[in-house]
């Protein structure tokens, strides 16, 4: 089990604010929450910095007994993690705690020990924002396959029992960043799982981390009067007689907390009401009157080597292929894409070309035609391109060959609903369809929905959807092309994503009727 349960130094939720890393202005230069290669940069550096702390463990003797168990306790975690260190980060439970623990708990000991601690590895720390990025993951999970704090702490997920488990601190501190969101229902759930895995016999390693139990009882009592639950907050506060004495004060906060949402909105959020529900793990889809095909057309290829074909929908057109990629060509997309992916971004279509960080899309992606591919791996990804040419019937060249994507999509990774439209002035040569190959099999999680067709589809290694985002006839922009991809909740997707351009099929699909409605600028919740 995950033993980093008392690593955590939690500031008053007054005081949180100043809970940063020195110089965290800026946004990290890595990604601990989206990269495998940073996570194990940042499990080494747990391990240097475990060596500092023995350091001075040994110059001061008088806590050299409380410092000594402490130690014990986080070796215990890095002992589980040596000689598999993947396996041990793909545990998303454990992804968590180590990001959370390694972006605060070390500056608490460094007061506690009041000398540098890793200073010359302390820029390369979690970041605030690394902790609100995992938090927001673990919160859109729980959100959207609707777990109890109390089953994820043990490390239940949806029914898999993990090899893990949240400590308190991780728990305390789950509550206090939800109820700096305005989050009090679910922050009031993390901090009574907190309150009832309170241990006495640890407290004074607690006290060292500057929390208590009168500190997770007096933010619970906040979170459930902020949430209106005053009777359950009263009945709390009599509990603790040091906490009752100072009644007044916690029911003074009430307004001020409900008109409140705090300063971190830009990483906690909900998923759309159709978005979570199709997600989610009771959605039971309508039936649907498939058809399964050999597509043997239009390419003479075909004619010797038809796709196994699946029409999910006639109108629009939505369809998933499998067994037409290679695993060989699998593994090369992957060992092309990885060196290079980094966090993606979204278009800002107000701005026209502008791209920006959004809590819309958590994951990380690599543009695989950069310049720099051997001819070798140029002449794989043209023959994949030449497949998806037979597959859609549509020319994969100028923008469609170029806009190719890997991504990778771990632990709480998403997209909300969009479009793959742009709709916008500035770029009138827009994207007439998509194609996105699956590239492994993921544990949980990770669908691809369309809500306006109560459709799910699950990420198959090796099965391919392709979908229209415009009107065959008219090239009028369909709504009903809305889509997202579900959070991760149990291993990681990869996937290849092929977006094919309108302008590029004017020899292949020529638009010959005039568009109908194609306007500008409309909300995706029309």
């Amino acid at each position: 089990m995950l033993q980093l349960t008392i690593l955590r130094s939690v500031l008053n939720i007054l005081g949180f604010a100043a809970v940063v890393v020195q110089g965290e202005t800026s946004e990290s230069a890595r990604s601990y929450v989206t990269c495998m290669t940073d996570k194990l940069h940042l499990l080494a550096m747990e391990r240097q910095l475990m060596v500092n702390l023995h350091e001075y463990i040994d110059k001061l003797q008088e806590k050299v007994h409380t410092l000594r168990r402490l130690a014990e306790v986080l070796e215990s975690s890095l002992q589980a993690a040596e000689g598999r260190e993947q396996e041990f980060l793909s545990n998303p439970l454990h992804t968590y705690t180590l990001i959370r623990h390694m972006h605060a708990d070390w500056i608490q000991l460094e007061r506690s020990m009041q000398q540098p601690v890793g200073q010359e590895m302390q820029p390369e720390l979690p970041l605030h924002s690394d902790l609100m990025e995992v938090t927001a993951a673990m919160h859109r999970v729980q959100q959207t396959y609707e777990m109890e704090p109390a089953d994820m702490s043990k490390g239940l997920l949806d029914g898999v029992q993990l090899n893990a488990s949240l400590s308190i601190l991780d728990c305390y501190e789950m509550g206090a960043l939800l109820f700096r969101a305005a989050e009090f229902e679910d922050a009031s759930k993390w901090l009574r799982t907190a309150r009832q895995l309170w241990n006495q016999s640890q407290s004074d390693l607690y006290v060292l981390l500057n929390v208590s139990r009168s500190d997770i009882s007096s933010l619970l009592a906040r979170s459930l009067i902020a949430n209106g639950n005053f009777v359950h907050a009263r009945d709390l506060l009599i509990e603790e007689p040091e906490l009752w004495a100072r009644k007044e004060e916690f029911f003074a906060e009430y307004w001020n907390h409900r008109k409140s949402a705090g300063d971190i909105d830009r990483y906690i959020g909900r998923l759309e009401e159709p978005f979570a529900k199709l997600c989610g793990s009771s959605h039971n889809p309508k039936p649907t009157q498939l058809t399964c095909y050999y597509k043997t057309n239009p390419s003479e290829f075909l004619r010797l080597a038809p796709f196994k074909m699946e029409l999910l929908s006639k109108d629009p057109y939505v369809v998933v292929f499998h067994d037409v990629i290679y695993d060989s060509e699998i593994a090369g997309l992957i060992r092309v894409g990885e060196p290079t992916l980094k966090r993606t971004a979204v278009q800002n279509i107000t701005q026209n070309v502008d791209t920006y960080i959004s809590k819309d899309r958590t994951a990380t992606g690599s543009w695989l035609l950069n310049g720099n591919l051997t001819k070798l791996e140029r002449n794989m990804i043209w023959r994949i391109q030449k497949r998806i040419e037979d597959m859609t019937g549509l020319l994969i060249t100028g923008f469609s060959e170029q806009d190719l994507q890997l991504l990778n999509y771990v632990f709480g990774g998403h997209y909300q609903l969009h479009y793959d439209f742009f709709n916008c002035p500035a770029f009138p040569h827009d994207r007439i369809a998509t194609t996105l190959i699956y590239l492994n099999d993921v544990a949980k999680g990770g669908a691809t929905v369309f809500p306006r067709l109560d459709l799910v589809v699950q990420p198959e290694r090796g099965k391919v959807l392709h979908w229209y985002n415009m009107l065959p006839a008219t090239f009028d922009y369909d709504r009903r092309s809305l889509h997202g991809g579900c959070p991760v909740l149990i291993g990681e997707k990869l996937a290849l994503t092929n977006w094919i351009y309108e302008w590029d099929q004017i020899f292949r699909k020529p638009c010959l009727q005039p568009p109908v409605n194609r306007t500008y600028y409309f909300d995706v919740t029309d």
